[in-house]
Order: structure tokens, then sequence, then C-alpha cells
């Protein structure tokens, strides 16, 4: 059958994590009692799905071309249809990460650097105890030049300092959250494809019905230099962008706004395939799934240690960005805080 013409229930020989999940342990010889809590088998054969996106549509269709001898016109035109997915969505990416990095970004974080403006500087004019509630325009008792100290003035004005800080904190966090959750899902892709079994021959097919059960060193080089590279590349420049974007921000609404705006660069890939992907290949990536062979995990992973491990890398990363990364920032904001209280 083509390969687009896909089987619509999985083959009696699945197996999955248990018996009672319609499955079973991928080898069992060696072990004295099956149902011994004491031993682990080796390796567990289970199945998972893709993501339905445009770099998934890029890869199947990557791997139907590299699969079949023969493409028919129908499985050419749908790889040529997944390439142009897999085209708009990295110039996409890559365009709109480099305009805001060009436009946005880079003139507010030169703003804030000597020679510019030094916050670190600022900060501790701000909080010098010669001022006495004087303003620092004019202040006879701390000889500063007047441009110097217009400027620092007009930079704590343009901030509304109040829920500024908590503003960045939750987004920070949402956004760090976003970031874990899109690199942790190509990870696993990853070990998944490399833990799949490997192509002995050329007679044995990578595809058997609407599953992929083996994969040779050309597929795993596909889907690392043309999907698992450029997502992490994207995912790791979106997150150094979109952080700048949100420590930078004066206001908690502009902080806010930009947050979510942010949401929205990390799902361009999704909304090209939702947009545009066709009928057939929506179906194709509903039902395809990838046979891995993995050995058994940490109990106590499956059950509580990912999720606090993954929200520690949340936390670690939020508190790294805001106390170590941008720590002026939150110096100087303070710094003027103190001096309009003390006014």
């Amino acid at each position: 059958p083509s390969f687009l013409e896909l089987q619509t229930s999985m083959s009696s020989t699945t197996s999955l994590w248990s018996d009672q999940e319609n499955g079973k342990l991928a080898d069992l010889s060696g072990l004295e009692d099956e149902d011994s809590t004491d031993m682990l088998p080796v390796k567990y054969v289970n199945e998972t799905t893709f993501q339905k996106d445009a770099w998934t549509q890029a890869f199947l269709g990557l791997l139907l071309y590299h699969d079949r001898n023969e493409l028919t016109c129908d499985e050419r035109n749908w790889f040529f249809a997944s390439m142009l997915l897999y085209v708009t969505n990295f110039i996409l990416q890559i365009g709109l990460i480099m305009m805001i990095l060009q436009y946005v970004v880079d003139p507010m974080e030169s703003a804030t650097q000597p020679p510019i403006f030094d916050m670190k500087a600022a900060a501790e004019l701000l909080q010098d105890p010669r001022l006495q509630g004087q303003r620092l325009e004019g202040s006879e008792s701390y000889q500063v030049s007047s441009e110097k100290a217009e400027l620092v003035v007009r930079k704590c004005e343009s901030l509304d300092v109040a829920g500024l800080f908590r503003s960045q904190l939750f987004m920070l966090f949402l956004w760090n959250t976003r970031i874990v959750k899109e690199v942790g899902d190509s990870m696993h892709t990853w070990v998944h494809l490399r833990s799949c079994e490997r192509r002995r021959s050329l007679d044995q097919p990578l595809v058997e019905g609407s599953t992929l059960v083996r994969v040779d060193s050309q597929v795993l080089w596909m889907s690392s230099l043309l999907v698992q590279i450029p997502m992490l590349t994207i995912n790791v420049l979106l997150w150094s962008i979109g952080s700048k974007l949100i420590v930078f921000g004066i206001a908690p609404f502009t902080v806010v706004l930009k947050g979510l705006a942010l949401q929205f660069l990390v799902t361009i890939d999704e909304l090209l395939f939702d947009a545009f992907a066709s009928p057939k290949a929506q179906e194709l990536l509903g039902k395809f799934k990838v046979r891995y062979h993995l050995a058994a995990a940490w109990p106590k992973w499956n059950h509580w240690g990912s999720t606090v491990f993954k929200f520690s890398v949340a936390v670690g990363v939020t508190a790294f960005t805001i106390f170590v990364q941008f720590a002026d920032l939150p110096n100087f904001r303070s710094a003027c805080d103190f001096y309009d209280r003390a006014k």
C-alpha cells in the first residue's frame, strides 16, 4: 500500500508499557520472575506520537522520500508541499527573530549600557546618603553635572516601578516554562528516534502501516540537521530575546503584553501546519507513531521527578536572568524607588 494510505488500526503485536495497556516487555529472557519488583527489564517497547507542526511534516516528507524507491505523483507533490511549509516556517521564525533583535532588543539594551548610560553608577548615585532628601539636579552637597543628573532622573521617571518587578518575575517564569516545554519535546523526539530499531538491510522497511519501526543513520542525520538542531537554535534565540524584552520593560502593562506576544512566536510552526497542511497530511500526522526501545525509567521520575526537575529548571533560569544576568536593572529600579521616597 501507498505510504499515504495509512492503516486505521495497529497490529496486534504492538506493545506498550504493560499488559493492561495492550503492551508487553520487549525482552524477558533471563528474568526468573516476570512479576518480580526487584528486577527491571533491560528494554521496553513503547510508542509515541509526533507533534503536529511544520517541522514534523517536513521530517515525514523526507522519510517518505528516503524510504521509497519510487514516489507516485501525489506523494511527490505532498513531499514538495511539506518542504514548502518547512522553508516558510524557517524563514518566518528566523526573520522575525532577527528583526526583533535588530530593531527592538539591541536599541533597548544599548540604551542601558555604557557609554550611553551606566546603570550601576546611576544606582550608586541615587542611593548616596549625601543627597539627604535633595533633588539630584542642582544638589549642593554632591556635585554632579546637570546633564548626567537630568539623564538619571529621566530614566527614573520613565519607569512605572510599582508592580514592575512582580510582573517581570511572573512573565519570565511563564516564558521560561514555555521554552522548557519546547526544548523538552524536541529532546524527547530525538531520544525516541535514536532508540528505534536499526535497519540492517534495505529490504527492511522503515515504516510499517502508520508506525516508524526502524531507522538508519541517514534518518537520524536528517532528523538532527533539519529538525532538532534548527528547532533548538530557534528556541535558544527566542529565549534570549524574549528574556530581554521582558526584563527591559518599563511598565507592568507593557511587560504583560510582550510576554503574551512572545508566545505567538513559538507557535508559528503549529500555525502554519494548522492553516496550510492538507487534510491527508493532518490525518497522517494524527495517526503516525514512532516505536522505540528504551530502558525502563526510574519510577520516581515518572511519578514526580520529571515535574520537580522541569519546574526547578524554569525557576532557576528565571532567578538567573533577573538576579545574575541583568542584576543592574532591578538594582537601578530599587534605587529610583529609594530616591523618590527620600525626596
